[in-house]
């Protein structure tokens, strides 16, 4: 299980998207590792299905409202998986597999768990919360959390509700002998402590380099152009405004205060709109970064051309769609042009996931 990350403490910026991305895809290659199978195969069927995770929830919603226990999510999420392994000439089942478990395990309780416990209670709405409180204790379900952020204190199961709990734990160690539900495993634990503890920090760090390289495009279109500033300066602020949320929440978690950090900028957008300002926040960050692709920027060449410079001695500009990546201190480009094409494209498009969730949690709270 490599979480269930609400907007309060993980952001979904697009650094977020791509932590979480990066991290779903090295737990199964190192699943993938173990069973003898193809890492890479795993890796990719583990990012298709994070990508479209979004559009998996809402499609399980729809099955759970609709009565059926099989989800609708975890069957689109193979099958694309699948295809783009077939088409990139991974192995197809592999990459199913690894698919499929990014879908069951996203969650804090397996959805066939959940639907025991709707058995065991049997229409008892108070039955059915307390077994959902004990079978969080059995599971563990706030170690994932980073220690004193909110989402742990909410999920966190204390000695003392235990054993309050001590007649439902009971029942879920009882049917855990036949059903094998329930369990909390070394594999759990594992998991667990990386998505506590270094998985936040590599995601902060990302909101950090993130909002490094939208300051360096803000201001680099501004100098440009005058009118690029239009697209410009709000790329820059909201570039410094995810640097500020990095920091902040890397130092949150230093202290032990949780893994959220401040994002002014954000916060902003909530106070104008409670309801829809992440989606505004996130909506008008992707419109800026999409926008930004065809501003004009000097075009970069790289010293290893002979004439000592990083970008025309002419003054050339081009979009900078059009630009290769280079080394801010060599001066040697980094990436080519095709290959930092394909990263913008990245960068860009894992932004509409954040988007979408957004509408989905904006939704929710509006009805």
């Amino acid at each position: 299980e490599v979480g269930d990350w609400g907007k309060s403490d993980w952001g979904q910026s697009n650094s977020a998207q791509v932590a979480k991305t990066l991290a779903h895809a090295v737990v199964q290659c190192a699943a993938a590792r173990v069973q003898n199978k193809d890492c890479g195969s795993a890796a990719l069927g583990a990012a298709v299905a994070e990508t479209i995770s979004p559009l998996l929830d809402t499609l399980d919603d729809r099955t759970k409202a609709a009565g059926y226990q099989q989800t609708l999510g975890s069957s689109i999420a193979g099958m694309s998986a699948l295809l783009v392994a077939s088409l990139t000439g991974q192995d197809p089942l592999t990459a199913l597999n690894a698919a499929q478990m990014v879908d069951v395990y996203n969650r804090q309780l397996h959805p066939d768990e959940k639907q025991r416990i709707k058995e065991l209670a049997k229409g008892d709405p108070s039955a059915e919360n307390r077994l959902t409180r004990a079978a969080c204790y059995e599971v563990k379900c706030w170690a994932e959390y980073p220690e004193g952020s909110a989402e742990r204190a909410k999920a966190f199961v204390s000695i003392g509700e235990s054993i309050e709990l001590a007649g439902e734990i009971a029942l879920l160690q009882k049917d855990r002998q036949v059903s094998g539900l329930f369990a909390y495993t070394k594999y759990d634990n594992a998991l667990d402590d990386f998505k506590s503890v270094p998985l936040p920090v590599l995601q902060n760090v990302g909101k950090t380099v993130g909002g490094g390289f939208a300051v360096v495009t803000g201001k680099t279109i501004c100098a440009t152009t005058g009118p690029g500033c239009v697209i410009g300066g709000p790329l820059l602020a909201f570039g410094v405004s995810e640097i500020i949320e990095g920091g902040t929440g890397l130092y949150n978690q230093y202290q032990g205060n949780g893994a959220a950090g401040y994002n002014p900028l954000r916060t902003g957008f909530n106070s104008i709109a409670p309801v829809w300002g992440n989606t505004a926040y996130d909506g008008t960050f992707l419109l800026f970064s999409a926008l930004s692709l065809g501003a004009m920027v000097p075009a970069k060449i790289g010293y290893s051309d002979g004439i000592s410079r990083v970008d025309s001695m002419f003054g050339v500009t081009v979009p900078r769609w059009q630009n290769p990546v280079i080394h801010p201190l060599s001066g040697q480009i980094v990436l080519p042009t095709q290959a930092a094409q394909g990263l913008m494209l990245y960068g860009i498009g894992a932004k509409v996931p954040a988007v979408l969730e957004d509408v989905k949690q904006a939704r929710g709270r509006s009805k």
